[in-house]
This record gives structure tokens, sequence and C-alpha cells, in this order.
């Protein structure tokens, strides 16, 4: 398993992203949408889906600003 660590946590008109770094791969930084669903129980639980993946976390932010997120 890789070694991770969160460069960057934000919400944005209620829309939560995370930055994680991933040590040892190519194209390390990945931008996650973070949000709430029900699940088949009815239980409320937290998702994560994977946006991007870049090279550099210059470029992450420049994803964040094609997207209109946090703008």
């Amino acid at each position: 398993m890789a070694k991770t660590r969160q460069v960057l946590s934000f919400c944005d008109m209620g829309k939560c992203y995370k930055v994680i770094k991933y040590y040892g791969t190519t194209n390390p930084y990945r931008i996650y949408h973070y949000y709430n669903d029900y699940n088949k129980y009815g239980v409320l639980t937290e998702h994560r889906k994977l946006m991007e993946s870049y090279g550099n976390l210059a470029s992450c932010f420049y994803w964040f600003l094609q997207n209109n997120i946090g703008y």
C-alpha cells in the first residue's frame, strides 16, 4: 500500500473536494469528490469519487479553475 498525505481540502457551495498525494507512483496527486448518500439499508454513508489524477499540484489548481470550483 502506498504512503499517502492529504494536501488540500475544501468545500465549495456544499461540494467537498480533497487532493491526496500518493508517494512512489506516477501521477501522485489525485482529486477526490466527497459526498454523502444513503446505502441500501437506509444509512447515510460517505462516498468518494476520483475525479482526476495529475503529476503536480499546479495541475490540480488548474483543474479547479477550469471547472469553476472555488472561483
